[in-house]
């Protein structure tokens, strides 16, 4: 996305391979910032948005790829109450 002149905005809780591909994306000529973001807290999702605002001034696109599969599947995103987002349900 970056290669057609979108600012790209990474967030994730592995925040020394966010900042790593953040570069990247400025090396190759690209705009990009790195936010530290735990998606399961709410606060953390404000400060990312508010970071993201402060630097670019708006947000179009918002693409939420975040995810870890323990084995257990027991409910489905659709039937999941935001509460009920955690690490270790």
């Amino acid at each position: 996305m970056a290669g057609v002149g979108a600012k790209v905005v990474i967030g994730d809780v592995l925040d020394e391979r966010g900042r790593q591909t953040a570069k990247e994306i400025e090396s190759a000529g690209g705009q990009a910032l790195y936010v530290s973001l735990d998606v399961t807290q709410e606060a953390s999702w404000a400060a990312a948005m508010d970071t993201t605002i402060k630097k670019f001034g708006k947000l179009d696109v918002l693409l939420n790829n975040a995810g870890i599969f323990n084995g257990k599947a027991s409910r489905t995103p659709r039937s999941t109450s935001g509460n009920r987002w955690s690490p270790s349900t």
